[in-house]
């Protein structure tokens, strides 16, 4: 069961790493577009901003995991600095222990908004109104990559499994 959960966390974290290139890519190419559709045809994509804004916050949240578990997060060292490496494991464990429950409880909480914008009917106030539930429900994946990362660096930290390099 822990190995099967392991390896489901890695893949969530995978799935999140992928989906933030993707918007990436999505995003310069929306950009592009944007910048042809001024220089050579005098006009702007109307959904341009919204869609940029979109995707943006899709990149930050969706690769959040997977920059996590490989170490690209920012860490703050000054408690490390201070304490004894039993305590500075203690700590970690802890706030890895604190990062699962908050990830879960925020991918909880975006998925109850997305559904209750579905069921209002909300829409963006942005030229393409775009119904609200679809980039909503989108970002509640991110706080679960994150989640998945908190739990495997726990399980990492503790000796329940031995990883290799990164993902």
């Amino acid at each position: 069961m822990s190995s099967l959960l392991i390896t489901l966390c890695q893949s969530i974290c995978r799935v999140g790493a992928v989906g933030a290139v993707i918007s990436l890519a999505l995003l310069f190419l929306l950009g592009l577009g944007e910048i042809l559709a001024r220089g050579l045809f005098g006009f702007s994509l109307s959904f341009h901003q919204e869609y940029a804004g979109y995707l943006t916050a899709l990149a930050l949240i969706w690769g959040s995991g997977y920059a996590l578990q490989n170490g690209s997060h920012v860490r703050l060292s000054l408690v490390d600095e201070l304490v004894s490496s039993k305590t500075q494991n203690k700590l970690t464990n802890l706030a890895n222990i604190i990062g699962v429950i908050i990830s879960l409880m925020l991918t909880i909480a975006l998925v109850q908004w997305s559904i209750t914008s579905f069921e209002d009917g909300e829409v963006s106030f942005f030229a393409a109104a775009t119904p609200l539930w679809i980039p909503q429900s989108l970002m509640a994946f991110g706080p679960l990559t994150l989640a998945a990362a908190f739990y495997l660096r726990f399980t990492t930290k503790t000796g329940t499994v031995t990883t290799g390099e990164g993902l």
